[in-house]
This record gives C-alpha cells, sequence and structure tokens, in this order.
C-alpha cells in the first residue's frame, strides 16, 4: 500500500521493552560516501545554504544495538569539541526503525521512507543496564564524529538535517571515546527530514532539491541503493 511498516508495530516493540514516553514520525533519508579530499568542498557547499540558527553542531553519536525480542537502538549524542575531547551526552533515545515503504509510492519519493519509534531517556540512567535486565545483549555497533547541519531547502517548511561524519569503531566497550575509523579515506553525507506520516512526500522535494545542490561533490542515494 506504500506505506512505510506500520507505527503500531514499532510502538508495540517499544512498549514490550517496558519504555513509555513515545514518540513516532517518518524519517526520510538519503546517503553518500565521499573521499575526505573533497570533506572541505561538501562542507563548503552545505554551509552556502540555509542554515538554520544554532547549527552547525560537532557531534559524537554512538549508536548501540540490542537483540532481544526485538531490534532496537540506543543512540547518544555527544557534543565534540575538538578532535579527542567529548561533553556527557546530552541526550540519549531508545529507537527502532520499521521496514522501509514499498511500492510505487517509494519509487516515487527522493529519499527512503521508515516510520521511527522513539523515545527520549534520561542521560544518567543506565539504559543499557535496563535492557540487559529485560534479557537484550547491548553491543557497540559504532560511533559517527562529525558536524550536523539543520537547513531548509524548497518551498516546504520541513528542515533537512544533513550529517556529515566519520565513521568508527568503539576499542573499549567500557569507554565510548576510544575509538579507531574503520574507512579513514571516507567520510559519510546523511541528509534526512523528519515528518509526520501525511507529511512524507512534502519531504521529497527537499531531499531532490539537496541531491542536485551537492551532485558536483557527493552522490545521494536511498541506503538500499547504495547495496547493489
Amino acid at each position: 500500500d506504500g506505506r512505510p511498516g506500520s507505527t503500531r508495530a514499532c510502538d508495540a516493540s517499544i512498549r514490550a521493552a517496558g519504555v513509555v514516553g513515545k514518540m513516532a514520525s517518518v524519517e526520510c533519508k538519503v546517503l553518500g560516501i565521499v573521499d575526505v579530499e573533497k570533506l572541505a568542498e561538501v562542507e563548503e557547499a552545505v554551509q552556502s545554504m540555509t542554515v538554520l540558527e544554532g547549527w552547525p553542531k560537532e557531534v559524537h553519536r554512538v549508536q548501540m544495538r540490542a537483540e532481544g525480542r526485538q531490534t532496537l537502538e540506543v543512540v547518544r549524542n555527544w557534543k565534540a569539541v575538538g578532535c579527542t575531547t567529548v561533553v556527557p551526552p546530552q541526550n540519549v533515545a531508545l529507537r527502532q526503525e520499521s521496514e522501509p515503504m514499498r511500492g510505487a509510492p517509494a519509487q516515487a519519493h527522493a529519499a527512503e521512507v521508515r516510520t521511527v519509534v522513539e523515545c527520549e531517556c534520561d542521560p544518567e540512567d543506565d539504559v543499557q543496564g535496563f535492557l540487559e535486565t529485560l534479557g537484550y545483549v547491548v553491543t557497540c555497533a559504532s560511533v559517527r564524529r562529525g558536524t550536523v547541519y539543520h537547513l531548509r531547502l524548497s518551498s516546504t517548511q520541513l528542515p533537512v538535517e544533513v550529517f556529515v561524519y566519520r565513521l568508527h569503531k568503539v576499542l573499549d566497550s567500557q569507554n565510548a571515546t576510544r575509538i579507531e575509523e574503520f574507512a579513514p579515506n571516507f567520510a559519510v553525507v546523511e541528509a534526512l527530514v523528519r515528518c509526520e506520516e501525511g507529511k512524507k512526500m512534502e519531504a521529497s522535494p527537499a531531499i531532490a532539491a539537496l541531491r542536485d545542490k551537492l551532485a558536483g561533490v557527493v552522490a545521494l542515494k536511498k541506503p538500499q541503493e547504495m547495496l547493489r
């Protein structure tokens, strides 16, 4: 029917983990890989657009997978300072993504569309310990360190989030600041729009506009297209 995986299914998974305060939305995402030698060109191109007040921000984002009755993700956003220093988590979220939207609407959309259920947690809470008590196995999947921009593109009022980052692995499971790059010669450009279910098609022109503006420095594609 062209809809992304149901909000109800995701909501049930988060609720089964014993978490409350849920928030459901739709995320429309594209990705690109760029050689680090062109990273400055990408950042310059992004900064030339309409960057919203308060952005960009340097981020150290730790993403952990929780495998159990469902597959959940724990995301910790740290504020990065310089090359090695981080400030303790600014926010922590427990989230689950649906399967991507399929059918003709998905093919017509400029981005991959998924339903996401997310719960904001207190940074001081032991989210990992809580999930392990429920029987989940929590592992650190990746660390993404880079710069986040919020832009306004096309006639839509939906902001586009652009995250330009280097992907790392954690060397010490007890210390998320001890990291090593997976691919030192490459960086990732991730662009997404978060919106309500009824506005997902409005996100397409904004994503398409960004793809056109960055076409000379990085090719942005739907994540599934990058696996082909």
